[in-house]
């Protein structure tokens, strides 16, 4: 049975302090460093960051759903407005 390496009596693990030991113990106070202050974020804000992420996990399941159909010989036609206006799509975002 794990026994403190202290006080002799039960702990979770062989080796270990149990936890009146572990409180008790003042060196196991670990001392709070100040953060350091951030850096000004530069490049996309989160909201368009976001936007590109989903829009390029949207683009992988279509792929991914139009390779499937197409290895079992189905037919599939790109519709949507993404597809049809890929002009107003750039320029709009």
């Amino acid at each position: 049975m794990a026994e403190c390496i202290q006080c002799g009596s039960y702990t979770k693990f062989n080796g270990g302090l149990c936890y009146g030991c572990y409180k008790s113990d003042d060196s196991n106070e670990v001392a709070v460093l100040e953060e350091e202050p951030q850096e000004t974020k530069t490049g996309l804000s989160d909201k368009d960051r976001n936007y590109r992420y989903n829009m390029i996990k949207g683009r992988i399941a279509e792929t991914l759903i139009q390779e499937l159909f197409l290895s079992l010989n189905y037919n599939v036609f790109r519709y949507g407005m993404e597809c049809k206006a890929r002009s107003i799509h750039e320029k709009a975002f």
